[in-house]
């Protein structure tokens, strides 16, 4: 038998590159504003979100320190965390309740996501 050919192997056709595009800028996150009236370190912390639950935007907040009021201004603030809100309502045991003290349980409605252990402070 004659001998089998081999045919060189052809260069692959070159690849087209296309250039690298710029990084988008990055965004950064606008910091939260203070309400009016509020001085930097104005603030006590009273407590820390035990649990969230986001289908309701409510949150169970141990008080240990002071004391919670409908009409106070809280600033929650954790990791990822970091916003000013008035209390509307106060609830313990899902019943109603003007104000909670140190050792309470309670749940408060939340405009934002919170996580469990950021800390919660009375804005005075």
């Amino acid at each position: 038998a004659p001998p089998a050919t081999v045919e060189p192997k052809r260069a692959a056709p070159p690849a087209t590159v296309e250039p690298k595009r710029a990084a988008p800028p990055a965004t950064v996150e606008p910091v939260p504003a203070q309400p009016a009236g509020v001085a930097e370190g104005q603030s006590e912390r009273v407590g820390f979100v035990m649990h969230y639950w986001d289908h309701v935007n409510a949150a169970a907040i141990r008080i240990e320190h002071g004391q919670l009021r409908i009409g106070d201004t809280i600033h929650v603030r954790g990791h990822t965390t970091d916003y000013y809100q008035q209390i509307n309502r106060l609830e313990l045991d899902r019943t109603p309740i003007e104000s909670a003290g140190p050792g309470q349980e309670i749940g408060v409605h939340v405009s934002q996501r919170v996580r469990e252990g950021d800390s919660v402070y009375k804005v005075s």
